[in-house]
């Protein structure tokens, strides 16, 4: 039994996204952006067809450019497509940043009176 082959797609989900994800693929050499339609939605996206490899590059930015996007995947150039569980985006460091600082700042208020 052969293995399924995956074919990887990412959608920004916001404008600076969108420019930083363009910026990235035309520097790897590819800006391929389709329309697809996701399971269970009614409208087409676009998305970009993108290598597992560089999903894994794109996910190490998400908390220092505040990248916002989703990732498709299906077995199929033709689909059907599902939008992936696997790369959900969680950002527990930010969430730690945001709260160490604001630690930092009710400590100074204090400090100062």
């Amino acid at each position: 039994m052969s293995k399924k082959k995956n074919y990887w797609f990412i959608e920004p989900l916001d404008s600076r996204t969108n420019k930083i994800i363009v910026g990235y693929l035309e520097q790897v050499g590819s800006t391929d952006m389709l329309e697809i339609y996701v399971r269970d939605e009614i409208e087409p996206i676009k998305a970009f067809y993108i290598q597992y490899h560089q999903i894994v590059y794109l996910r190490g930015c998400i908390e220092d450019y505040n990248l916002k996007f989703r990732v498709i995947f299906s077995h199929n150039m033709d689909g059907p497509f599902w939008v992936s569980d696997l790369w959900k985006i969680k950002k527990p460091r930010l969430e730690k940043r945001k709260v160490e600082e604001g630690l930092k700042n009710i400590k100074k208020k204090k400090d100062s009176k």
